[in-house]
């Protein structure tokens, strides 16, 4: 397990005082970065195969949102490995220990010359965790409804949204999908499946679809065939804790 620790400041929160989702996300993704300078043997192992590991997908499901001035840790581990994949919680608390947002990520093994998927060659060593206990593991495909959209928005990739890896940030496509989401929707679980990388300069269709009022999928594509991204945002019961 890899933790930092960050004071939710001014610039994370939004009107009401609160941590943002998006920021959250940046922090996840964040503590999943530094992970790697943990395991340097593991580290090596990529570096030698030109091997880099790609956002995949992610859930996330939110308890609270830590308020302006709150310190909290995020922690990292990974659960599962495999030669094409691996699997790794993230989890965002309070100074108590509270979880705040709970969420669990597939990222793929990439050729970063390529950039297509890649396998991984060779034996590796590397340090495992357990599952967290209290994550519902849904499956990383999102099936968005085929019905029409309720609103469309067309948006170009700017040089401010382009990563180290010269395609669209992971966190980009989630503030693009809550700026789509109704003002009065409140939200408890988020999932988000990305499926082609968007580059600089391309035309971006943003669209949301709803079957019910606990329930929004945003899609983000070319406008043709080629969807970069599909995130879901739902309102679920909250869990009953034993007693």
């Amino acid at each position: 397990m890899f933790t930092i620790t960050r004071t939710v400041s001014a610039s994370n929160v939004n009107s009401d005082g609160l941590l943002t989702f998006d920021s959250a996300f940046d922090f996840m993704i964040d503590c999943s970065s530094f992970w790697m300078n943990s395991e340097p043997e593991f580290l090596r192992f990529l570096h030698r195969q030109n091997l880099g590991m790609f956002l995949v997908s992610r859930q996330a499901e939110i308890s609270r949102m830590p308020a302006y001035g709150e310190e909290i840790t995020i922690s990292t581990s990974v659960f599962q490995c495999k030669v094409s994949y691996g699997l790794r919680n993230t989890i965002i608390r309070d100074a108590k220990g509270d979880v705040c947002v709970a969420s669990y990520a597939v990222g793929a093994f990439v050729n970063l010359q390529t950039g297509k998927p890649s396998r991984l060659a060779g034996n590796i060593s590397l340090t495992l965790d357990s599952p967290y206990e209290n994550m519902d593991y849904l499956p990383r495909k999102i099936e968005a409804p085929l019905s029409t959209s309720l609103r469309c928005e067309n948006s170009v990739v700017k040089k401010s949204q382009i990563d180290q890896y010269n395609h669209m940030n992971s966190t980009k496509y989630v503030i693009l999908a809550l700026d789509m989401l109704p003002a009065d929707f409140a939200y408890n679980r988020m999932r988000i499946e990305y499926k082609t990388q968007a580059k600089l300069g391309d035309t971006l269709l943003t669209q949301i679809y709803g079957e019910s009022a606990n329930r929004f999928w945003v899609t983000i594509s070319n406008g043709g065939d080629r969807l970069h991204a599909v995130v879901e945002f739902s309102n679920i019961p909250s869990k009953q804790k034993d007693l």
